[in-house]
């Protein structure tokens, strides 16, 4: 898996590209850059799988440089690593299709988690293409939409209204082609990415309740109990 560093601090880069050669062999660093202005001509060079990259850069921040990729089509999988905690930072990302957003100091065992899913992702599409298409390109496109955990808390009207077609239509489709509903779907997503932050974060459970897109902590408390069979606290005990 190719990947760029982008990160104004020194330190922290050169950390940041440490760190990933000690992970895994298949985790190529193939460049670095100090602003959002250089890591833009990188990425633009290199095409790469994944692009990790601070926000707050001199000459070009991060978000800019995310943008300027869309435009330029270029769709390669973005982990932001911050030590703000502000929504709007957040509300970008989403925006801009950031897989993921973690703060600083950051946790190696989630940064692990991550690097693997994205790493299945690449997998998953190289696989996809010796095999027949399981999905229409629709519903690609949506469950592509949804890979992201910060769009988990986008419900079937919204994402209906972004694709310009009735919510009805897109949750007739989802059903015929995933096997279950829509609402289905992303509760089990958001179940899936709770139980990675309760394994591997110190995340407070009402945080991950909030972070999956559930605001009332009680209800995630109880819905992830009626699914797994423990509360979330006992299912983070269990897995310490």
């Amino acid at each position: 898996m190719k990947i760029i560093v982008v990160e104004d601090e020194i330190r922290s880069r050169e950390g940041l590209v440490n760190l990933l050669g000690r992970l895994k062999p298949s985790y190529r660093v193939v460049a670095t850059a100090e602003n959002g202005c250089v890591g833009l001509g990188m990425i633009k060079k290199h095409v790469p799988d994944l692009v990790i990259t601070d926000i707050k850069m001199p000459i070009m921040d991060g978000l800019s440089m995310i943008k300027q990729m869309r435009q330029g089509k270029i769709m390669s999988q973005v982990i932001i690593l911050s030590a703000f905690a502000d929504f709007s930072y957040a509300q970008k990302a989403i925006s801009f299709g950031v897989t993921e957003y973690i703060l600083k100091p950051i946790s190696v065992n989630y940064l692990i988690d991550v690097l693997s899913k994205i790493e299945d992702h690449y997998s998953d599409k190289e696989a996809m293409l010796t095999n027949e298409e399981k999905f229409t390109p629709l519903i690609q496109r949506v469950c592509d939409m949804l890979s992201s955990p910060l769009i988990l808390n986008r419900s079937l009207g919204e994402i209906s209204l972004e694709l310009k077609i009735t919510p009805e239509y897109l949750g007739t489709q989802f059903y015929k082609e995933v096997g279950c509903h829509f609402s289905v779907y992303i509760k089990n997503k958001r179940l899936a990415y709770a139980k990675n932050l309760l394994k591997n974060t110190n995340v407070k459970v009402s945080d991950i309740a909030a972070k999956v897109g559930y605001s009332d902590a009680k209800y995630f408390s109880q819905l992830f109990k009626k699914e797994l069979g423990c509360l979330p606290v006992e299912y983070r005990r269990q897995h310490d």
